[in-house]
């Protein structure tokens, strides 16, 4: 009995930076997730953004109509990350983690407050005050104030950054943003080489 062979899988030309952009997408909505209540869509969009930088790689050695070679030089270049880089390679266990076993959580929250717009007013002011992200209209203020007074208003937010235990000294959005680096330096190096 013979045994059929297994035909080698390939992705289409261009897939691995197709799916980087989908990381990038992920990142931008987990890093928006700031405040304390949206803890669980932070985590939801980290375990995307996990699932989608797990793809780059493997869908990048694969890609069809590339220069023979370009695996090997995929696996070497992985190879050379983990050892070199422990950024890398903890992201590497993240994947794996969140892959096989369960959903990756941060292990710690750090809430700041953030001053988002400051505003000096003096003698009688009207206006409207706009959020610096997305320019809706957060305040219409009025002020009155004798002559030579002057009186601040300040806009703030609370920020929560997360932390891995084993990454303490960088939050999980720097950590993540990166990675995203590190892998965009790998797909256009490899698609520089094996065009």
């Amino acid at each position: 009995m013979g045994g059929k062979r297994r035909k080698k899988l390939t992705t289409p030309k261009g897939e691995a930076g197709k799916v980087l952009g989908h990381a990038e997408d992920c990142l931008s909505q987990f890093v928006s997730a700031s405040s304390p209540e949206q803890k669980e869509i932070f985590v939801q969009r980290l375990n995307d953004f996990l699932a989608c930088t797990r793809k780059v790689p493997r869908f990048l050695g694969k890609e069809a109509g590339r220069p023979s070679g370009l695996e090997l030089w995929v696996k070497k270049a992985h190879d050379n990350l983990l050892s070199s880089d422990s950024r890398y390679a903890y992201f590497c266990t993240l994947r794996d983690v969140s892959e096989h076993d369960c959903i990756v959580r941060p292990d710690t929250a750090q809430q700041t407050v953030e001053i988002t717009s400051r505003l000096r007013i003096s003698g009688h002011f009207e206006g409207e005050l706009h959020d610096a992200e997305s320019g809706r209209v957060t305040a219409r203020v009025t002020y009155d104030s004798p002559v030579g007074a002057e009186g601040v208003h300040e806009e703030t937010r609370i920020r929560t950054n997360y932390f891995f235990m084993n990454r303490a000294n960088e939050d999980v959005v720097t950590f993540c943003t990166e990675i995203l680096n590190t892998l965009r330096t790998l797909v256009n190096d490899a698609y520089q080489l094996f065009p």
